[in-house]
């Protein structure tokens, strides 16, 4: 679970800083930059969610392993 929260907060950070130096460099206008950072931050959030929805899939799978007597904690 740590690999996860330390991988999403990775996503945010990079997400964030990306962000904030294409607001700062692009040469375009104000309504291009405004669709291009809406386009940037609806990919972010589908990469997110099917990330997180992969994620919960695996959490799930162990689980029932884990129900089943497959995984034994130590």
């Amino acid at each position: 679970m740590n690999r996860f929260i330390s991988f999403v907060s990775g996503i945010l950070s990079g997400a964030l800083v990306g962000a904030v130096v294409a607001i700062l460099f692009a040469p375009a206008s104000g309504k291009e930059m405004i669709g291009d950072v809406q386009g940037r931050a609806d990919r972010l959030l589908d990469d997110f969610k099917s990330t997180v929805a992969r994620e919960r899939q695996r959490f799930e799978d162990e689980l029932a392993s884990f129900k089943r007597g497959e995984i034994q904690v130590s």
